[in-house]
């Protein structure tokens, strides 16, 4: 059963934890350390990830999204200057301690607006890896942030674009602003979406 793992923005910017950012799109001390864990190497993120990529069953893909936006791009009038093209910011939070493979299996892609789906690159690279698969077999899983945002448009567009229907997040995986923006965007993702909520990493491998 083909399975198609896609995170979101787990970039320094958005999450990093090596110095303090100052950036108005960081989730915050405490859910940056929540997710990558005192020891980021060897902490739930990290770790989940080592294990995916390490994988050889041949139907397991990973699609990696970050923000990759110009240094006049009209968006920081609203969020504030972040993950210029190239820089720091932009560069993968696992990027000291794993390295992803591009071998066509795995996938970075740079996004610059909010609607993904609307953007084009990541529908175009769904329907090439599902080819003539039915959207309905495959299971999706998503991970990284802002759960009450860009992780719940995300599921929103494999359900409404693909009509898929196996699409599960892990708590333990994704982050917010607060804790409570989190948990609010994991009961709206399972109350209003219909999709599978699993607290633990342990559960969301299965």
């Amino acid at each position: 059963m083909t399975s198609i793992l896609i995170t979101n923005n787990l970039v320094e910017d958005f999450v990093g934890t090596a110095s303090e950012t100052s950036t108005r799109v960081h989730v915050g001390e405490k859910e940056a350390f929540r997710l990558l864990g005192e020891q980021p190497e060897t902490g739930p993120l990290v770790s989940f990830l080592r294990l995916y990529v390490a994988s050889e069953c041949k139907d397991l893909f990973s699609i990696h999204i970050r923000d990759w936006h110009p240094r006049d791009d009209p968006e920081f009038e609203r969020y504030g200057e972040h993950c210029v093209a190239g820089s720091e910011g932009a560069r993968f939070v696992w990027d000291r301690w794993l390295s992803i493979p591009e071998n066509g299996r795995h996938f970075p892609i740079h996004s610059r607006r909010l609607n993904l789906f609307a953007e084009g690159i990541l529908p175009g690279l769904l329907r090439f890896l599902l080819h003539r698969e039915d959207p309905l077999s495959v299971r999706f899983g998503v991970i990284g942030v802002t759960t009450n945002i860009k992780i719940f448009n995300i599921c929103e567009g494999l359900m409404d674009y693909l009509e898929a229907r196996q699409v599960a997040v892990c708590s333990e995986l994704t982050a917010s602003t607060s804790v409570r923006n989190h948990f609010k965007g994991l009961d709206d993702l399972e109350s209003r979406l219909g999709v599978k909520v699993l607290e633990r990493v342990a559960e969301f491998r299965k």
